[in-house]
């Protein structure tokens, strides 16, 4: 392998196997903020963000009232929107785990949503958010497609863009962990989409 191909080998592997992979293969096309006299040419309102995770909402342990206890703490601090890292409910993706089960949670998990309608909310898929109980790859409920519907993000990977700063959301609930390779093709594209000014 001579030198070129080994270095394109190197940085897809970089891609395929990390869930929150930049690209490697894309690092030389943007200016890096690298001292402060570039970060201040450049300034961006600074963004209020709640980052929420592992909320593995249930009816016990009085889960729902401790989360309105923590989102009225959230309030406090003028957010501008809601990260939610995954694993919303508390278990789907076990074996035993019935539908009434599932159902259950994520209405719970709805509920508390349409409480505090008034902040965005970016999701991701946890791997206990889907159902692979299911009868068949044919029910309405199994998988991914699924949970990103009740999440109400528009797919299992995406970016979006806030008073100038872009967000990319990834799905790691893959084999190992690792990027899929349509994924890893629309991240590599997302990338190219930005402007040369942008700092990791």
């Amino acid at each position: 392998m001579n030198f070129k191909n080994k270095s394109i080998y190197n940085r897809r592997m970089v891609l395929k196997t990390l869930g929150l992979a930049v690209g490697a293969s894309l690092l030389s096309k943007f200016s890096l903020a690298s001292d402060s006299e570039q970060i201040n040419n450049k300034l961006k309102k600074v963004l209020t963000i709640a980052h929420i995770t592992e909320v593995h909402m249930r009816p016990e342990h009085n889960a729902p009232n401790r989360f309105r206890k923590c989102i009225e703490k959230i309030k406090e601090h003028n957010i501008d929107f809601i990260l939610n890292g995954g694993d919303t409910i508390y278990a789907a993706d076990y074996s035993h785990i019935k539908r009434k089960r599932v159902l259950e949670q994520l209405d719970i998990w709805n509920e508390l949503r349409n409480e505090i309608d008034e902040y965005e909310i970016f999701s991701c898929l946890g791997n206990h958010d889907m159902w692979w109980a299911a009868p068949n790859k044919l029910d309405k409920m199994y998988g991914k497609d699924y949970v990103v519907n009740q999440l109400k993000i528009p797919n299992r990977y995406y970016s979006f863009g806030k008073e100038g700063w872009h967000f990319i959301v990834l799905d790691s609930n893959n084999n190992a962990g690792a990027l899929d390779e349509k994924q890893r093709l629309w991240l590599e594209k997302d990338l190219e989409k930005l402007n040369r000014e942008v700092m990791f």
